[in-house]
């Protein structure tokens, strides 16, 4: 049987309609509650990030336990994290320098300088059903990043922000954690 468009919009439009002004009263709300959206709006301070793995802690292969971070949201939907590693080597500032420097040491130097900080920001979206925040990568200090998305578990605890994300990695599971506090004004 083939249903004729106009059949079909006037079937959309009585649908809508008595959706709208409630003759589906008993029909239940399917749209969540801005719960985790609206607590994610602000600015959040790392306070630590963890790898658990099933025999324990393991050692994060980036971040170091001193490092710092900020991340925030805002309520238009766009996002920035900025994470810093513990111990970042001194260098000038370029616009202390008049020409960049080919020298090996400030090389190496600008080299630690890099796996030493992560960044990027673009806009974000909440599955409240599914407790997960997703970040959409507009631009980051790698490139290759850039149109990204990032999916991550969020729940909180008091003032703090937990993002989780779980691999199974040589058939053991591995949980990234990143701690963050609610930054005061």
């Amino acid at each position: 049987m083939r249903l004729h468009p106009k059949r079909i919009l006037l079937f959309l439009a009585l649908l809508f309609s008595l959706s709208a002004f409630g003759g589906m009263a008993d029909t239940p709300t399917l749209a969540p509650t801005p719960a985790i959206r609206q607590s994610l709006i602000g600015a959040w301070r790392l306070v630590r990030i963890e790898r658990l793995g099933p025999d324990g802690p393991i050692t994060e292969p980036f971040y170091q336990a001193e490092s710092d971070g900020l991340i925030v949201y805002d309520a238009a939907g766009w996002m920035s994290v900025q994470i810093l590693g513990g111990h970042r080597p001194a260098l000038d500032t370029p616009a202390n320098r008049i020409a960049p420097s080919t020298d090996q040491s400030h090389q190496a130097t600008k080299a630690a300088l890099l796996d030493s900080y992560y960044a990027y920001f673009g806009t974000w979206h909440v599955d409240e059903a599914a407790s997960t925040v997703t970040h959409q990568i507009s631009g980051a200090l790698y490139p290759d990043e850039i149109g990204m998305r990032y999916a991550q578990h969020v729940s909180f605890e008091g003032d703090r922000m937990i993002f989780s994300i779980s691999d199974l990695k040589d058939g053991k599971l591995i949980v990234r954690r990143k701690i963050w506090q609610k930054a005061a004004p």
